[in-house]
């Protein structure tokens, strides 16, 4: 991916489309849009294969508007992150087909998850200010209010199987932001410990 980064980043550096100091910004945009698109091809066609294509959709438009905002565990290698992804989104697909959670069941943990994202999302950065946590705060929390509305919705007009997918998705992106909330503190209780 990175190859095809710079050869991209290079064209269009040639041809004066941009300047030269925003070389590594287009660079950076060029190989994260090309990896999140190869990614995204292969969940597809595991989601075609399992006959799950609607069910992936869903789980893939719940990743990408929160998990980008809650954050969450992060591999150092693009290819253990894709191993990894492609991992939990088979799983998820085939955990969502063979044990499909009632209504009830589903609604309740969407909120128990959506609380568990909220209440753990942004307390493991140093990064950035707090202005620019609230902001990325106030982004999570608009989309998983519509992800709740839209999981009452489903739950109203009892789509079941897409509901249990919803909760599903809630669920591995709050254990993800749970196990990061947990490694920052370990290392930032070991760093104070110094």
């Amino acid at each position: 991916m990175k190859k095809i980064a710079n050869y991209l980043t290079d064209y269009i550096c040639k041809k004066g489309i941009i300047k030269e100091e925003d070389y590594s910004i287009y660079n950076y945009g060029f190989q994260s849009g090309l990896e999140l698109s190869f990614c995204l091809c292969i969940c597809f066609i595991i989601a075609v294969i399992m006959g799950a294509f609607y069910e992936g959709f869903i789980l893939w438009g719940i990743f990408l508007c929160v998990r980008s905002y809650a954050g969450g565990v992060h591999l150092k290698k693009y290819r253990y992150c894709l191993i990894c992804s492609c991992i939990v989104y088979s799983a998820l697909l085939k955990l969502n087909s063979w044990k499909t959670l009632n209504g009830n069941v589903s609604l309740c943990l969407c909120f128990l998850c959506t609380f568990a994202i909220v209440t753990c999302a942004g307390m493991h950065t140093n990064i950035i200010d707090k202005h620019e946590q609230n902001y990325f705060r106030s982004k999570l929390i608009k989309r998983l209010a519509i992800i709740i509305l839209t999981s009452v919705v489903f739950y109203i007009y009892k789509c079941t199987i897409e509901l249990s997918m919803i909760s599903y998705s809630l669920c591995a992106i709050a254990i993800s932001v749970i196990i990061q909330c947990i490694n920052a503190y370990k290392i930032h209780h070991m760093r104070s410990e110094c």
